[in-house]
C-alpha cells in the first residue's frame, strides 16, 4: 500500500510528538533530582548544554543531507500530484451549471442537496 506525503508526515509528526512526550516526563524526572543539590544541578546543567549542541548538530547534518537528496530527485525525477479525490455531490468548489446534476438524498431531485431541500426546510416559529 502506497501512502502519500501527507500521510507520511502526519505519521512522522505523531511520531515526534509521541517523543516529545516521552522525552518530557524523563526531563521532568530528571530536573527533580538535579535540583536536590548543587553539585547534581551543575552536571546535569552541563550535560543538558552539551547533549542540544550535539543534537542540532545532527538535525542540521540532516536537513543538509535531505536538501542535497532533493537536488539529486529533482534532477532525476519528475514528482506526479497525488491522486484527487471527488467529493459527494454539490460541493462550494462545483460551479453553478454543474450543480444542477447533483440530486437531493431527501425528494431525489436534480439542483439542491438534503440541507438545502424545498420539502423539507424547517418550518417557521
Amino acid at each position: 500500500m502506497k501512502m502519500t506525503v501527507a500521510a507520511s508526515h502526519l505519521d512522522k509528526e505523531v511520531s515526534e510528538t509521541t517523543k516529545f512526550g516521552s522525552l518530557s516526563a524523563a526531563c521532568t524526572n530528571l530536573c527533580l533530582f538535579a535540583a536536590k543539590n548543587e553539585q547534581s544541578y551543575m552536571i546535569a546543567l552541563d550535560e543538558i548544554q552539551r547533549l542540544t549542541l550535539h543534537f542540532e548538530q545532527m538535525v542540521a547534518d540532516d536537513e543538509s543531507a535531505k536538501r542535497a537528496k532533493n537536488c539529486v530527485l529533482q534532477a532525476g525525477m519528475k514528482l506526479k500530484d497525488p491522486v484527487t479525490v471527488n467529493s459527494k455531490c454539490c460541493s462550494k468548489t462545483i460551479k453553478h451549471d454543474e450543480a444542477k446534476n447533483c440530486k437531493c438524498s431527501k425528494c431525489f431531485q436534480p439542483g439542491h442537496t438534503k440541507r438545502t431541500c424545498p420539502l423539507y426546510l424547517p418550518k417557521d416559529m
